[in-house]
């Protein structure tokens, strides 16, 4: 007959312990397990460049031209995947493929979209072509509609994540110099009501001040010139005109005759002396 179990009450029950870690799966152990699976590629992904060191993976749309692309030198075992965005490499996408299938990375890459870029007009002049100074440039896009083409203007960060999850509208780093060309337009837009210092060097300042500078120089200049011809115009009343004959007879007047040191004597010298001077002589 067995013996019965008895139960300890005293003993402690079992330790609840996590579950061991699942081991990671290797997917690909060199460049060439992940090549041969291009043969599974389908569209709207296309095989660009299949050789025996490199291949390149593209998908062509209208939110992008996407690139993937693998080289033995690469990386030790040759699985590192590069992603490019039209033509500018995104390092933060980049990833080895020991541990990832390539479909499934290529999945992940088509249901991204795009980073979009600060599209506001009123910010797209404050940006110009990549110079390496600034940390911020403008992107043109060219596209065809209805037989025509067309451009779209945007401001992106040097630094932009170019592709992004389906829900964000745009990515951190464009968020960033949003604040950063807003707070720029505000300033630049209150030192246009300032004005120009004489000696402030006129290549760095805002067109806007300097439209405004010159609308301003342009109306003084129409006032003076109003107020000018008014001048002229009254002088023409007001003057008198002196015919050769009048003249002659002023500069013969005989002062002889007038008595030494009287006013009369030094009204008439002093006449007879301005008429004797060069017309830009007499002060």
């Amino acid at each position: 007959m067995p013996r019965p179990v008895t139960l300890n009450p005293s003993r402690p029950g079992p330790t609840d312990r996590p579950p061991p870690p699942i081991p990671d799966r290797v997917s690909y152990y060199n460049f060439d397990d992940v090549r041969k699976d291009l043969t599974l590629v389908e569209s709207p992904w296309i095989v660009q460049e299949n050789m025996a060191s490199s291949f390149q993976v593209s998908l062509p749309s209208e939110r992008g031209y996407v690139t993937v692309t693998l080289a033995k030198e690469n990386s030790e075992k040759g699985t590192l995947a590069d992603v490019t965005v039209f033509g500018s490499p995104a390092p933060h996408l980049s990833i080895d493929l020991e541990k990832k299938k390539l479909l499934h990375l290529l999945k992940e890459l088509q249901d991204m979209r795009v980073c979009p870029g600060i599209r506001d007009a009123n910010l797209q002049d404050l940006a110009g072509a990549p110079d390496g100074r600034t940390s911020y440039y403008r992107h043109m896009e060219y596209k065809c509609v209805n037989g025509k083409v067309t451009h779209i203007s945007s401001v992106k960060s040097t630094r932009c994540e170019l592709l992004l999850p389906p829900s964000s509208p745009l990515c951190q780093k464009c968020v960033q110099i949003e604040k950063v060309l807003l707070q720029k337009r505000n300033t630049l837009a209150e030192a246009v009501t300032k004005p120009i210092h004489p000696n402030a060097p006129l290549h760095n300042m805002p067109k806007a001040q300097l439209k405004e500078a010159f609308k301003h120089t342009r109306l003084e200049n129409n006032r003076l010139q109003k107020e000018l011809q008014l001048f002229k115009e009254k002088m023409e009343e007001e003057s008198v005109h002196m015919n050769e004959a009048m003249h002659s007879s002023l500069c013969a007047v005989d002062t002889g005759q007038l008595k030494e040191g009287s006013l009369q004597k030094l009204f008439w010298e002093e006449q007879q002396k301005a008429l004797t001077c060069k017309a830009k002589g007499m002060r």
